[in-house]
C-alpha cells in the first residue's frame, strides 16, 4: 500500500495526535499510595569448573554462551607486596614493561595485532598480585591469546621502552608533590606502617629504586615470580572445558614450574595513643585531613558486619561523617571512610578536603563520629596541610 501525504495533510495529522485524548487503557498511577519494593531478582550463574594444568597452573571456567565472546584473566602472585624494601617499584615496573616489547614485536606491534583481532588487553600490578586480561571474540581467541601468551612468557624489557617509563614516573613523583592528596595518602601509609612494612611503601617506586632500576632487575623479578604454580586463571565466555583446556595448553603449556618463594608480611603495630602530623604548605586554600588506624583483614569473619557499620560511619553520601562535616557544618564538599580489604590487615582512613581556618573544628568532629563518646585516646590523626 501507498500513503502520499501532502504538507497540510500531514500538519493536520500530527495537530489532531496532539490533541488526541489520551487512550482510555493507559494506566493512571496511583500516587496516593507509597510502591512497593518487589522480592530482589535471584542471580543464577552457570557452574564454575576447577581443574589444573600439568604445570600447576589453576584454571577456574565458566561456561557463557549467549554471547560469542571470551574473557580471560591471569593473576600472577607477584603483586607489589614482593618488592625488596630498599628498592620498591620492580614488580609494578615489570608488569608495565610486559607489553612494550615481546618475542620479537615491539610495543606497537603487540597493539596493533590486538586492534586486528578486534581484541581487547592490559597488564597491571596491585598489591599482591599482577594481572593480565584479554577479551576477544570466541572464533579469534586462538590467535589472540598466542600474542597474550608472548607477553607474558617472552616478554623482551627493551631498554629504551625503560628509559621512557623511567622519566614519566620521575616526572609524576615531581607533579605529585604539589598535589596535596598524594602527599597526604603516601604520608598517611608510611605513617601507620613504616618503609620497611609492603603496605607502607611506595608502589611505583622512589626517586632513588627508579634511578637505580635496569632490566636485568625486572628479568629476574620475572623469572622468579612468573611461574604458572603461582598462576590462577580465570576464563569466562562462550567456551566449553574441552575448548578451554586446549586453549590454555597451546598457549601455556610449555611454560615451567619453578619455585617460587612464599609470601610472608608480619603483622604491623598498631596505633597507640593520638598523634597529629603536620605538613605546612602556605597559601594554600584548603587542608587534607586523614585520620586512620590498622584494620583488618579481609578474612575476617566480621566482614559484612564492617562494611555495614562503615557504609552509616562515611561509606554513602548520607553517612554520619559526609552529614556531619558537609550538610551540617560546611566545612567540606564531602567526607568519607573506607577499609581496605587485603589478605592482611590493611588501613581504615576517613578523610576530607577541609576549608584552611576549620581544619581544627573539623578533626574534632572527625574524632567525635567513629569513637561516638567512648575512649577517643586509640586513633591516630594525620592531618596534612595543603
Amino acid at each position: 500500500m501507498n500513503l502520499t501525504l501532502t504538507r497540510g495533510t500531514l500538519c493536520a495529522a500530527v495537530a489532531a495526535l496532539l490533541v488526541a485524548p489520551a487512550a482510555t487503557h493507559a494506566q493512571v498511577p496511583d500516587r496516593s499510595v507509597r510502591p512497593t519494593v518487589g522480592d530482589a531478582p535471584d542471580l543464577v550463574l552457570p557452574a564454575l569448573q576447577e581443574f589444573t594444568l600439568d604445570n600447576g597452573m589453576r584454571v577456574l571456567l565458566m561456561e557463557k554462551h549467549d554471547i560469542p565472546l571470551v574473557q580471560l584473566n591471569l593473576l600472577i602472585g607477584a603483586g607489589t607486596a614482593r618488592d625488596d624494601a630498599a628498592s620498591p617499584g620492580v614488580a609494578s615496573m615489570t608488569a608495565a614493561m610486559l607489553d612494550e616489547g615481546a618475542a620479537g614485536r615491539s610495543a606497537l606491534e603487540i597493539a596493533d595485532a590486538f586492534e586486528m583481532l578486534g581484541a581487547r588487553f592490559g597488564v597491571g600490578a596491585g598489591t599482591h598480585t599482577s594481572s593480565m586480561s584479554l577479551r576477544a571474540p570466541a572464533q579469534l581467541m586462538d590467535d589472540a591469546l598466542a600474542i597474550a601468551a608472548d607477553v607474558i612468557l617472552r616478554p623482551d624489557f627493551p631498554e629504551a621502552e625503560l628509559d621512557r617509563l623511567r622519566a614519566e614516573r620521575l616526572t609524576a613523583l615531581v607533579r605529585r608533590y604539589d598535589d596535596p592528596g598524594a602527599i597526604a595518602g603516601s604520608l598517611f601509609s608510611q605513617t601507620l606502617y613504616g618503609t620497611n612494612h609492603p603496605y607502607g611503601r611506595e608502589d611505583a617506586g622512589t626517586v632513588t629504586s627508579l634511578r637505580s632500576m635496569s632490566t636485568a632487575d625486572l628479568q629476574a623479578f620475572h623469572e622468579r615470580f612468573y611461574r604458572p604454580n603461582n598462576v590462577t586463571a580465570i576464563i569466562v565466555g562462550d567456551v566449553d572445558r574441552p575448548a578451554a583446556e586446549r586453549l590454555l595448553r597451546d598457549a601455556f603449556g610449555s611454560w615451567e614450574r619453578g619455585t617460587v618463594p612464599q609470601e610472608t608480611i608480619t603483622d604491623a603495630r598498631q596505633v597507640s595513643g593520638r598523634t597529629i602530623y603536620l605538613v605546612d604548605k602556605p597559601g594554600s586554600a584548603q587542608s587534607i585531613v586523614q585520620l586512620g588506624r590498622i584494620g583488618v583483614p579481609r578474612s575476617t569473619d566480621d566482614y559484612f558486619a564492617i562494611e555495614v557499620m562503615n557504609v552509616i560511619l562515611g561509606g554513602s553520601f548520607t553517612s554520619r561523617l559526609n552529614q556531619n562535616l558537609r550538610e551540617d557544618k560546611g566545612y567540606s564538599y564531602g567526607a568519607r571512610s573506607a577499609f581496605a580489604w587485603l589478605p592482611h590487615a590493611g588501613p581504615w582512613s576517613a578523610s576530607a578536603a577541609v576549608q584552611t581556618h576549620s581544619t581544627g573544628p573539623a578533626i574534632a568532629e572527625f574524632m567525635n563520629e567513629p569513637t561516638s563518646g567512648r575512649d577517643k585516646g586509640r586513633y591516630a590523626i594525620v592531618a596534612r596541610m595543603t
